[in-house]
């Protein structure tokens, strides 16, 4: 089983992704099971048409905490008010019958532990995205493993993408997972020796979350103020939807291992 556990869809502040392209890119992918992971917001996605074409949808939310630090929950139906205490949004997960994941941890500005995260709460989470699609793991690579280590997290990979062409592009597969079997009981189940962590490295290269450099220009920045965020929105929409970025192509995986200096 393949799996993408983070995602965001047009749903989100800053994602473009229709519900219809993230299923054409399920299939495009050969993914298995998606979570839908919105900023601060429950799962709106509709599963029929996934679920119709083999494919499990997974509920989830991106929370973000006090610190600014983002928790993803899966298997999770109820939103909760943006910046409360890491340890409710944790025992909210849980009281969901959840999953928690740390995801990119070490990311400035979002990350758990990049954001002054307690490290005895790492032991409330199930899983910790060792690769995310948005963020090298590079210099953080052994103290995710050390962490993994530590309190019995699981490393996997997920896109956190934001645009069809970003889904699955690192994804996790479960290769000992029943014939059958849903994504929470492969979950659930799930060694660490049972995951393998993949990635699609010359279409990440490609299509990969990145700025430009005329966004990351000063008279770009400068620009920035003054527009209304509204108005940026309908423009970056625009564009993606005249763009080729609406569309998955099949895979090229490569599995990557747990402290590899190549992510």
């Amino acid at each position: 089983m393949i799996l993408d556990l983070h995602t965001h869809t047009r749903h989100s502040h800053d994602g473009f992704t229709s519900p219809d392209e993230l299923l054409a890119a399920c299939i495009a992918r050969g993914v298995g099971a998606v979570a839908v992971t919105e900023h601060d917001l429950p799962c709106a996605v509709d599963p029929a048409p996934f679920a119709a074409r083999g494919i499990e949808l997974i509920p989830g939310c991106e929370f973000t905490d006090a610190n600014d630090a983002h928790i993803v929950g899966l298997f999770v139906r109820k939103g909760l008010p943006m910046r409360l205490p890491s340890e409710a949004i944790l025992d909210h997960i849980r009281a969901e019958g959840g999953l928690a994941v740390m995801p990119h941890p070490w990311k400035p500005g979002s990350g758990f532990m990049a954001m002054g995260g307690d490290a005895r709460l790492a032991g409330r989470f199930d899983f910790i995205e060792f690769i995310n699609g948005g963020w090298r793991s590079g210099e953080h690579a052994d103290s995710i493993v050390r962490l993994a280590s530590e309190h019995g997290l699981r490393m996997i990979s997920s896109s956190d993408s934001h645009k069809a062409s970003q889904v699955g592009l690192c994804c996790t597969r479960i290769a000992t997972a029943a014939k059958g079997a849903g994504a929470r009981a492969a979950l659930d189940n799930a060694r660490q020796e049972d995951i393998e962590m993949l990635i699609d490295r010359h279409v990440l290269a490609k299509h990969g979350r990145r700025s430009n450099a005329v966004q990351r220009s000063a008279p770009y920045q400068a620009l920035l103020p003054i527009i209304p965020p509204r108005l940026r929105r309908m423009v970056k929409l625009a564009r993606y939807r005249a763009g080729a970025e609406r569309h998955a192509r099949p895979p090229n995986f490569e599995r990557v291992d747990a402290g590899s200096s190549t992510w």
